[in-house]
Order: structure tokens, then sequence, then C-alpha cells
């Protein structure tokens, strides 16, 4: 039987606000991290690479949803194909 992975506290905050919203895209998980966990990795550009780390390690599946920027509207509107 395998051991499980060593969790720190704040990727135990990360798993519970996964698992309550069943699926989170990131913008909605840094939300419920920040404003209800007051989690260090809220408003970091790490948090991408601990939601990786737990993609690794198998604890999680991740999917990323992408918006475009407003200049990415922007390069859209100016292409001419």
């Amino acid at each position: 039987m395998a051991t499980a992975p060593a969790l720190s506290a704040g990727e135990l905050q990360i798993l519970r606000r996964v698992d309550n919203a069943l699926s989170a895209p990131e913008s909605e998980l840094r939300y419920q991290l920040e404003r209800k966990d007051e989690h260090p990795l809220a408003r970091s550009e790490q948090l991408l690479d601990v939601l990786v780390d737990l993609e690794t390690r198998g604890l999680l599946v991740s999917e990323l949803h992408f918006q475009l920027t407003t200049a990415g509207r922007a390069a859209l509107d100016d292409d001419p194909s």
C-alpha cells in the first residue's frame, strides 16, 4: 500500500477549495483562496506551480480556463484572415 504524499497546510487548503467546488477554474480558485482562506498564494504567480505539482503528484486533475484579454481581442479583430 502506497503512503500518502506529505501535504502542507496550504496545499490542503487548495485541495479543500477544489473539492468544495467540484471543478474550479483558476480565477475562481484564486478568489476562494483569497476571500475565504486568506491563502498566501492567492495572488501569487506560484499558485500555478503548486497546482501543477499537486497534479503531478496525482492529487488533482487540472484543466485551465483561459479568456482573451482586451489586447487579445484587439489582435483578433485586427487580423484580416
